[in-house]
């Protein structure tokens, strides 16, 4: 997120990992702190639920937009939503 925001702009690549719960940041920082995100039947991983999976779309729609003080807030708002989903 910082070098995203010294650029001034998020990259494709970001913007490609940003758009796939298996690459985006729920399922990143799940895996930081060793939350397990069950796969499906083909070996993927997708939101535990439906308000997860909307902060997802957020956070896709935040970086696609380059707009840095969403994201964050997005962001910080996942970090607690995977912190509650391992209690």
């Amino acid at each position: 997120m910082l070098a995203a925001r010294e650029r001034g702009r998020f990259t494709s690549q970001e913007r490609n990992l940003a758009s796939s719960f298996n690459t985006c940041a729920i399922n990143e920082h799940a895996t930081r702190i060793k939350s397990v995100i069950p796969k499906n039947e083909n070996g993927e991983r997708s939101p535990p639920n439906e308000y997860a999976r909307r902060l997802g779309q957020i956070f896709y729609d935040a970086v696609c937009d380059n707009d840095f003080s969403s994201a964050l807030g997005v962001l910080a708002e996942i970090r607690r939503l995977v912190k509650e989903q391992m209690r």
